[in-house]
C-alpha cells in the first residue's frame, strides 16, 4: 500500500516545488501546473495531484486521528498527542 501526504506549495523552483508538509518544507518534483498556495498530494517526492483546501483539511484530520491513536497506544495522553500533532499539521492552513 502506498501513501500520499497533503501539503501546500510554498515556492516554485523550476520543475520542483517547495511544499509545506506538517511544518516541514520539502523540495519535491512537480510535473503539474502548481503555484504557491495550491494544495497538493505528495507521494515518494513527487506531486501527484492538486486538491482543494477542503479535501486537504479532511485528509489532515484523518492523519491526525491516526497519529493520536498510535500515540495513545504508546502512552501519550490523547490531549497531549492531539495538541502536538495539530500544531504541526495545521501549519499548511495558515495564511
Amino acid at each position: 500500500m502506498c501513501w500520499a501526504i497533503p501539503g501546500k506549495v510554498v515556492k516554485i523552483k523550476g520543475l520542483n516545488a517547495i511544499v509545506d508538509i506538517g511544518g516541514i518544507h520539502q523540495e519535491v518534483i512537480s510535473t503539474l501546473d502548481v503555484k504557491p498556495g495550491d494544495y497538493v498530494m505528495v507521494h515518494a517526492g513527487i506531486i501527484i495531484e492538486k486538491i482543494k483546501e477542503e479535501e486537504a483539511k479532511k485528509l489532515v484530520d484523518s492523519l491526525i486521528e491516526l497519529y493520536i491513536e498510535s500515540a495513545t497506544e504508546i502512552g501519550l495522553t490523547r490531549d497531549k498527542a492531539e495538541k502536538e500533532i495539530r500544531k504541526k499539521m495545521n501549519s499548511i492552513f495558515e495564511k
